[in-house]
């Protein structure tokens, strides 16, 4: 799969491999650079959706955004060129799974 931001400044590709004995893939794409990122994090997950932030006018990072698993998860990141960030372990601001209420529930069935 393939996603793009709505400025076309961020571009996520997910590659699943077709055996067991890979795991899934998230890459980035900054439209300045010229080389795709692995977001390290990501490993494990198969990626199947991307909620982007519409609120979002910068064009350095992708703002909070939403990432659907084929597991059902949904983690909430920001991902970014690596730039100069020493203590910064990859190109993701952070990580973290969203959990949502059971009143919420039927917004997604």
């Amino acid at each position: 799969n393939l996603f793009i931001d709505p400025l076309g400044c961020h571009i996520l590709l997910t590659l699943i491999p077709k055996t067991k004995d890979y795991y899934p893939e998230l890459l980035y794409l900054h439209k300045k650079s010229t080389k795709l990122k692995p977001v390290g994090k990501s490993k494990s997950y198969e990626i199947t959706a991307v909620g982007w932030n519409y609120d979002t006018s910068s064009e350095n990072t992708t703002g909070a955004i939403l990432l659907g698993t084929s597991k059902g998860l949904i983690l909430e990141t920001e991902i970014g060129p690596d730039g100069d960030k020493m203590f910064q372990s990859g190109i993701e601001q952070y990580w973290k799974q969203v959990k949502f209420s059971m009143k919420f529930k039927n917004l997604f069935v």
